[in-house]
């Protein structure tokens, strides 16, 4: 898969996700939802992986 391939499947996914929860949530509720997504949705599992930074 080439990069063009997998940023459309990125962008495709925070759009859905975006639209269906609308504005005004926090950052970590639409990371929950975008990591569903992204795993739901696509064969990347390789290619999203999640990460928590602390600070």
């Amino acid at each position: 898969m080439t990069e063009n391939e997998i940023a459309k499947v990125a962008v495709e996914c925070a759009l859905k996700v975006h639209s269906t929860l609308g504005p005004g949530l926090l950052e970590s509720a639409y990371e929950e939802c975008l990591f569903f997504e992204l795993k739901y949705r696509s064969t990347l599992g390789a290619y999203f992986v999640r990460s928590v930074v602390k600070t």
